[in-house]
């Protein structure tokens, strides 16, 4: 049934191609869910790997490949010991939308504790789920690695920041 929706919309946007409802109908069925991403960004960073995180990365991002790349290696690299464990941490994501005069934008974000043979860290990823204006945006928008032990007065110390 979601493929026969995705066609019809997909046909639709062609003769429509700037009806915000449509982009956002057609951007949410083809978000494939929290699960699915969520158990792909854990893969990712129990294996370390680069590679899966840049195509889980908007159109928009991945443009800089190189940067990219550079970033997910400097991120990985902030990783003390080995990757013992990685799991969601429930009910510590977010969802938000806005909305109005055509435009949608839809937002998600989860969190992750990453345990290593010598330290805790904490992961947020950010996820654009709909974006009509930019859909270029569309896919991993985030990830913030943080060290779960050293807190300071702004927090826990970030150790990477891509967005």
């Amino acid at each position: 049934m979601t493929k026969i929706l995705i066609s019809i919309l997909s046909v639709l946007l062609i003769f429509f191609p700037f009806s915000g409802t449509l982009q956002a109908a057609y951007q949410n069925l083809t978000f494939p869910g929290d699960d699915v991403i969520i158990s792909n960004i854990i893969d990712a960073v129990k294996f370390e790997d680069i590679d899966s995180f840049e195509e889980m990365f908007s159109d928009s991002k991945k443009k800089n490949t190189e940067q990219l790349s550079a970033e997910l290696q400097n991120m990985f690299n902030q990783i003390e010991g080995e990757i013992i464990n990685v799991d969601h941490i429930l009910g510590d994501g977010s969802e938000s939308s806005k909305s109005g005069m055509g435009y949608v934008e839809k937002l998600c974000s989860w969190k992750f504790e990453i345990v290593t043979t010598t330290n805790k860290y904490i992961l947020f990823a950010g996820w654009t789920i709909v974006d009509t204006l930019e859909p270029q945006n569309v896919g991993l928008s985030s990830l913030k690695l943080m060290d779960s032990e050293i807190i300071t007065s702004e927090g826990h110390k970030q150790l990477a920041l891509i967005n």
